[in-house]
């Protein structure tokens, strides 16, 4: 608006524009007036003008046309309600009657009154002459008792019982445009509020952040907070949100009060003698001790109290505009888990105001829920991720102690026959001693690996070929593999075929676990074995595809896996083995895998 208002005065929708400019016409049109102008409340205090129709002898358009003060009318006229020079307008009067309820409709003679102080004296007198007013009138329209615009009329005659009746109604037909528009606007934020909600699913904080934000900048309230109820009964404020160009006038009363909102003195107690008349704990205790549907008070000092004292909350009220704060708990099933509390500038809280508030208050609570419960399942997946490494590094331990064992047994007995081995050989023999020397310290440490599993596994440069060298040889120990492109036959029937690339880079692994992941895989091959085919083929290869990964192939020629089966292979507790098997390897050789970057 150009009329030197700084205030910002939102558009309205196209549709709800055509109402309007429909009313305005239909008063013109259809009850003859002269002109009617419609005009919507916005924060509770503004009067813009939003649609303008009139029937104006032509002797009279040029000279309204060069008039420079026609623009303070239309289209940039702007009432304010909190400003005490606009208090003689008839607008004003009809909406803040003397009796503090709105009136009907005023009327008067004079059509400066219509429009004080937007136009000089002059300027109305001239209006009266050029266009023949004979009178003027302001008839608030509502919704709920709540007053959302009025319809300013001038006739050129005095208006009859029934012509006030039909400009009630044509101002009933602007509010029930008005009250559809904020159902719309009430439901397209809610449903924002709720995609939101599922997409942060995961973050507590985001999720109460978004609701704060959605009071405000959705729903046109001049603030909001959200408190939890957390343990020992503790109410401390989660996230709050006030109008943007409020931002900088809160910052300034935080710090005049050594406080900030977000800090952790932002918080009250349920069981706190000294907390007792604050509207948080007031809204949650109730008067019979059940929690009430929500509060409502005309003092910023009940919100805040004791934490800030009554002058500088009645300031900080002041500053902001705030004429009203309302507490609304809400609930899991019966259970509060929380408050969240709305600050408008209105001056009557409406039903409408409460049911929009209850709504998203228990949208903040299904979110709580929702990030609690995703919380927990995801705390209890950690903690299942965790004991299964643990089991994992256990069985790898245990696999190698095996290994480390029969390595020395079978030493031990070549020393038993040490004598009768031919002299010559006892050298090559005994050069072997340093590596059961490591042997034995190798079953040391995991041993204290078995008793702390939760420690940590070492990870080094590995090289892969001999990983799934090792791992082959805990099942075919006997046939000697010479060179890394061969096919050799092992025991059983078995045909192996080695296609190892050469010169493979290192990867940063654990020895034990990437031998045990591939010893897995090669055991599930084997026990997939086609019992109609008389020979078994299984060909391991490894191949360098580019520059960060490393191709390792384990196939087989056994019975395969149903198609039906496929998805489920790699779930915690699913075999094929039925009592054969826990559904524990693969489980586990894939999260070890993904977790190499695999």
């Amino acid at each position: 608006m150009s009329s030197g208002n700084d205030n910002y005065i939102p558009a309205i929708p196209t549709k709800l524009q055509a109402v309007l400019q429909q009313v305005a016409d239909d008063v013109v049109n259809g009850l003859g007036c002269i002109g009617a102008l419609v005009a919507t409340l916005e924060q509770d205090r503004l009067l813009p003008i939003r649609a303008q129709s009139a029937r104006i002898p032509k002797a009279a358009v040029n000279w309204l046309e060069q008039s420079e003060e026609l623009h303070y009318i239309w289209p940039d006229g702007l009432l304010d309600l909190y400003n005490n020079k606009h208090r003689n307008n008839l607008c004003y009067r009809a909406i803040k009657s003397g009796n503090g309820r709105p009136e009907k409709y005023l009327l008067s003679d004079n059509v400066y009154d219509l429009f004080v102080p937007l136009i000089s004296t002059s300027f109305a007198k001239r209006i009266h002459l050029e266009l023949a007013v004979q009178q003027v009138a302001a008839v608030p329209f509502f919704i709920d008792n709540e007053v959302v615009g009025v319809l300013m009329v001038l006739a050129d005659q005095l208006l009859s019982p029934q012509n006030l009746d039909f400009l009630v109604a044509f101002g009933n037909q602007a509010a029930n445009a008005i009250q559809g528009q904020r159902q719309m606007v009430a439901m397209s934020a809610l449903e924002r509020v709720i995609l939101l909600l599922q997409s942060e699913i995961a973050d507590e904080a985001k999720v109460l952040r978004i609701i704060v934000e959605a009071v405000v900048d959705e729903l046109g309230f001049v603030g909001a907070m959200v408190a939890t109820l957390e343990s020992g009964n503790a109410l401390p404020v989660r996230a709050f949100r006030i109008e943007s160009p409020l931002a900088k006038i809160v910052n300034q009363l935080e710090q005049r009060a050594g406080i900030s909102l977000l800090g952790p003195n932002a918080c009250v107690y349920l069981d706190d003698d000294s907390y007792q008349e604050n509207l948080s704990v007031r809204a949650i205790r109730g008067a019979d001790g059940r929690p009430v549907k929500y509060l409502v008070s005309d003092r910023l000092y009940d919100l805040l109290r004791p934490i800030v004292n009554r002058p500088f909350a009645h300031l900080a009220q002041q500053a902001i505009g705030i004429k009203h704060v309302i507490a609304v708990p809400f609930f899991l099933g019966d259970e509060v888990v929380g408050n969240l509390f709305a600050a408008t500038r209105r001056e009557h809280v409406s039903q409408r105001e409460i049911d929009l508030i209850t709504a998203f208050g228990q949208q903040a609570a299904v979110g709580l829920r929702n990030a609690r419960l995703y919380y927990i399942a995801e705390e209890r997946r950690q903690i299942a991720q965790q004991f299964g490494r643990m089991a994992f590094n256990a069985t790898v331990s245990l696999h190698s102690l095996r290994n480390y064992v029969g390595s020395i047994r079978v030493y031990m007995e070549l020393l038993q026959m040490l004598p009768k081995v031919d002299p010559q050989k006892h050298a090559k023999i005994l050069e072997r001693v340093p590596n059961m020397l490591q042997y034995l310290g190798e079953m040391s440490n995991l041993l204290d690996t078995l008793h702390e599993p939760w420690q940590k596994t070492v990870e080094e440069p590995i090289d892969v070929n001999h990983c799934l060298m090792y791992a082959f040889r805990s099942f075919f120990p006997k046939p000697l593999v010479e060179k890394y492109d061969m096919t050799i036959e092992a025991e059983s029937g078995v045909v192996i075929q080695w296609q190892l690339a050469p010169d493979l880079p290192p990867v940063q692994a654990t020895q034990d676990m990437l031998t045990e992941a591939f010893r897995i895989l090669i055991k599930n091959a084997l026990d997939a074995r086609d019992s109609t085919k008389n020979e078994m083929f299984l060909r391991l290869s490894t191949q360098q595809q580019n520059d960060r990964y490393i191709l390792v192939v384990i196939e087989d020629n056994g019975v395969g896996i149903k198609a039906e089966d496929l998805e489920k292979i790699f779930e915690m507790g699913w075999s094929t083995k039925h009592n054969r098997g826990m559904g524990f390897g693969l489980y586990w050789t894939q999260d070890y895998m993904r977790g190499l970057g695999g």
